[in-house]
């Protein structure tokens, strides 16, 4: 799992990654029993539990930049906002055509529960800030998210889908998510401390 540097993660973001590290943690693979093969192996996950946690998160992502942009007044922070909302949306509308395409439907699992739990933290957080301490409170949420989503899609997400449609959808969505992470870290270098 990635590494937290503490200077740079807010009360808020620290709460929200704390969460959801304890949400993988909660689903990390566990390694063969008879050590074959030496790799871990990935979560027990249907395709629907899957679909549930990118959905979930899809959800927040848009919940968070809504606050956001009704709420900050840095350009950079408010053009980021307006991206997760289009990307994220685009993402379930994705997600929706390939789910309706294979039959299945979204199951909560979990770590569902626990990422809409720490979601509802974090827009109370958000909601409660303004100014430069929003912004960097908002996209250093967004930092730890992203890093928590890359780290989920590699090692729990696309080795648990078992159907290949879903499989090319998180292989596709995993460059999309890594750009939202670079430009989160070149807006954080900009806002300072």
């Amino acid at each position: 799992m990635y590494r937290l540097r503490l200077d740079r993660v807010t009360k808020a973001g620290l709460t929200s990654a704390l969460a959801l590290a304890a949400g993988l943690g909660a689903c990390a693979p566990q390694r063969a029993e008879n050590g074959t093969d030496g790799q871990p192996a990935p979560p027990a996950l249907s395709d629907a539990n899957v679909a549930s946690i990118v959905n979930s998160a899809n959800n927040g992502e848009i919940q968070e930049a809504q606050l956001v942009l009704q709420r900050s007044s840095n350009p950079a922070v408010r053009e980021f906002a307006q991206r997760m909302i289009a990307d994220h949306t685009a993402s379930n509308q994705r997600l929706q055509a390939v789910l309706s395409d294979i039959g299945v439907a979204p199951v909560p699992m979990g770590l569902t529960q626990q990422l809409d739990n720490s979601e509802s933290q974090t827009l109370q957080s958000l909601g409660d800030r303004t100014g430069a301490d929003l912004d960097r409170t908002y996209i250093d949420h967004q930092i730890t998210v992203h890093q928590w989503l890359i780290e989920s899609i590699d090692s729990m997400l696309i080795p648990s889908a078992s159907n290949d449609k879903l499989e090319d959808y998180l292989m596709d969505l995993r460059p999309t998510i890594v750009s939202h992470l670079e430009h989160a870290r070149r807006i954080r270098a900009s806002l300072g401390r």
